[in-house]
């Protein structure tokens, strides 16, 4: 019988991509879903947003047309944590080949405000179809500035050059510096 070696397996490390951007993509949805706790609370109308989104994606699933209210939440919550830490993965890894070449901070800068521009169409559409209208436009909206921020804010986290590779990509000169 043949031995096998088995390799260990790789830990989580402060520059683990994974690691990192799964830590920026929760506190994104932590901060974002507080958001929409704290907003459906003001207007007396706890779980709402989570709801209707929740809804609306098991529409789009054609799944959960008779799912309570707990399962759609707690199912919409999932997938907003796990939609996070797949973007702050993604965010995380941007950022580290975004250290060998800036054009890539530039165009990666580029998708994401397409997307934001393909979100605020969303939202909008969401706007005219949902009970609470306007507020849902605002939390929505407000709920993604927030996201985005919280997430670029954790990412930036132990990158004091971040700002000279932002720099870098928008003037299109090279690689910023790796430390």
């Amino acid at each position: 019988m043949r031995s096998h070696q088995h390799q260990p397996i790789p830990r989580a490390t402060e520059h683990s991509v994974v690691a990192e951007g799964t830590r920026a993509g929760a506190v994104a949805a932590s901060g974002v879903a507080i958001g929409y706790l704290t907003a459906d609370a003001l207007i007396g109308r706890p779980f709402v947003t989570p709801e209707l989104l929740g809804r609306g994606v098991a529409t789009v699933l054609g799944v959960g047309e008779a799912a309570s209210t707990a399962t759609i939440v707690a199912g919409y919550t999932l997938l907003h944590f796990a939609a996070f830490a797949a973007f702050g993965i993604v965010a995380a890894a941007v950022l580290r080949v975004a250290r060998r070449d800036a054009s890539v901070l530039a165009g990666a800068l580029l998708v994401f405000a397409m997307m934001e521009v393909a979100f605020a169409a969303l939202v909008a559409a969401l706007h005219a179809t949902t009970a609470t209208g306007t507020f849902t436009w605002i939390q929505l909206v407000g709920g993604n500035v927030v996201g985005i921020l919280l997430l670029a804010l954790a990412l930036r986290r132990g990158r004091p050059e971040l700002r000279r590779g932002l720099d870098a990509a928008m003037q299109g000169t090279g690689a910023w510096a790796v430390r």
